[in-house]
């Protein structure tokens, strides 16, 4: 179906908005931003690559933070975040229990990565867990 035929659909209400913007971004390479006014949330990014969104922690304001992971999550039904320090990884976890992965960085270095499996590693950096 070409854009023409698809507009005609939603005039003639053969066709809901919410289906042909689906459609739309499905066929046309539209990519899908969700503008917070402080942060643009690449929410298409997981279709096109494989990978969603991932949130640079660092300098990122306490009263913002939460809900840009809760806008990805609901998103993209996962999220993960890199440079958080641990006040921004307890914010977050509190927000997010059990559903969120948050790169914790402590002193410039990397010490581990919690993630909803348990799991307690990050590899390609020192190993170590987030206590």
């Amino acid at each position: 179906m070409d854009i023409r035929e698809l507009l005609e659909k939603v005039r003639g209400g053969k066709l809901e908005i919410d289906a042909a913007e689906k459609y739309l971004r499905s066929h046309s390479g539209v990519r899908a931003y969700e503008e917070m006014g402080y942060a643009k949330l690449d929410t298409d990014r997981k279709r096109r690559s494989g990978f969603a969104e991932v949130i640079y922690c660092q300098g990122k304001s306490d009263e913002f933070l939460p809900e840009i992971f809760r806008k990805l999550y609901e998103a993209e039904g996962e999220v993960f975040g890199t440079r958080a320090d641990a006040h921004q990884y307890e914010i977050v976890r509190a927000v997010l229990p059990g559903n969120v992965g948050v790169a914790l960085r402590i002193g410039g270095d990397v010490n581990g990565v919690e993630h909803p499996g348990g799991k307690r590693r990050f590899d390609g950096i020192r190993r170590g867990g987030i206590q």
